[in-house]
């Protein structure tokens, strides 16, 4: 599943936007969701996204600004759209993924989207299971955490708060997954440290609201994984 978002106060455009969007993503048969939105006040900063197409010019908003704010705590590609060229210069702070016209929208997003499409499976790592006698390949980013329990594994996903079952061993889990951002916090818990909101108490809160319990023999491990994680982010 991808994830993407459109942030403009021009329905006209927002229309645009999201059409190219959807008929590429049914083109090449992605799963996908996109949310819309005409005020920065209405947009999760909590929530991730794959991709943010975004308005400069926002009524009464500044569109560079919300993305500087948003990419304090999100790996997130941002485009902008705008009608006004000379704001280009004004976008490279934000270190964005591309710039659209919007007098060329629809020529341009369709050429925009497929660059994006590119890096994005470029990115992309996942974790292959098996569910019922057919493999699924699972996006390490839409993983949340990973539990073990009565000898079976699950694994809890972004998309709409499912959860994954198969049967493996956590420690095949985790040998695999350690070198990817994943680190286990107790005797039956593995989580992705992209998606740690803070660590409080011997407990990890997630950005989903999950809070999960350390191991009192994993804590000092977490702090360190987690250090030399946010060291690479930086």
């Amino acid at each position: 599943m991808y994830y993407f978002a459109i942030l403009d106060d021009n329905k006209e455009d927002q229309t645009k936007v999201y059409r190219f969007l959807c008929d590429e993503c049914k083109k090449y048969n992605l799963e996908y969701t996109c949310d819309i939105f005409s005020k920065s006040i209405e947009f999760d900063m909590n929530k991730e996204y794959d991709a943010i197409f975004l308005d400069i010019d926002l009524d009464k908003d500044n569109g560079i600004k919300f993305a500087k704010d948003y990419k304090i705590d999100h790996e997130t590609k941002i485009i902008f759209i705008s009608n006004h060229s000379n704001f280009m210069h004004n976008t490279f702070d934000v270190q964005p993924f591309h710039f659209i016209y919007k007098e060329n929208l629809l020529f341009e997003g369709i050429h925009v989207f497929h660059l994006l499409l590119n890096a994005l499976l470029n990115d992309d790592k996942f974790l292959t299971v098996t569910i019922k006698a057919d493999k699924k390949n699972i996006r390490l980013k839409e993983i949340f955490y990973i539990q073990a329990n009565d000898h079976m594994i699950y694994i809890h996903v972004k998309q709409d708060k499912k959860e994954f079952q198969i049967w493996d061993s956590l420690s095949h889990l985790i040998q695999e997954l350690s070198t990817q951002g994943f680190v286990q916090i107790n005797k039956s818990t593995i989580i992705n440290m992209q998606y740690i909101q803070s660590i409080i108490s011997k407990q990890v809160i997630l950005k989903n609201k999950s809070t999960l319990k350390i191991g009192a023999a994993y804590y000092n491990n977490l702090l360190n994984a987690y250090k030399k994680y946010l060291l690479t982010k930086i």
